[in-house]
């Protein structure tokens, strides 16, 4: 967001779909469109804002770590806690299902994927870019 006004503007539109009633011609409107957009502006510049504290906060706790060996800060509602790099081992899948396919079927095993929206953000046609790839938002319906 550019200025203090456009962050108003944005949140006022944005606001405007709390407690919509949602329907097939109401999201087919310029109107829901423009203030869709709106909304995905603010998210995504509220995680921008998340991203760059949270690397902050985490340069802060590694350096405390490195200098007194304490791996986290706590407030009443948060603990940042700070996990050194390691390794873990893992089973090459692939691997396995070619050298032992028994092995393999007989040590696997099915989980269920809940359902999800995934909303794509199309394009302006004088800003499209051929190798680029659509904006993908993956929204897991346990959040509704």
């Amino acid at each position: 967001m550019k200025d203090q006004k456009e962050s108003v503007n944005q949140i006022v539109l944005a606001s405007q779909l709390d407690e919509v009633s949602v329907s097939a011609e109401l999201i087919k409107s310029d109107d829901f469109s423009k203030k869709y957009q709106s909304l995905d502006a603010l998210i995504t510049y509220l995680k921008q804002i998340k991203s760059s504290v949270d690397a902050e906060i985490k340069n802060l706790i590694e350096k405390e770590y490195a200098e007194t060996g304490e791996s986290s800060i706590k407030n009443s509602d948060y603990t940042f806690s700070y996990v050194p790099s390691s390794s873990r081992e893992s089973i090459d899948k692939d691997k396995l299902k070619e050298l032992y396919p028994d092995v393999y079927k007989d040590c696997l095993c099915s989980t269920g994927v809940a359902s999800s929206l995934r909303i794509t953000k199309k394009k302006k046609k004088e800003t499209e870019s051929k190798d680029k790839k659509d904006n993908v938002i993956d929204a897991d319906f346990t959040d509704f």
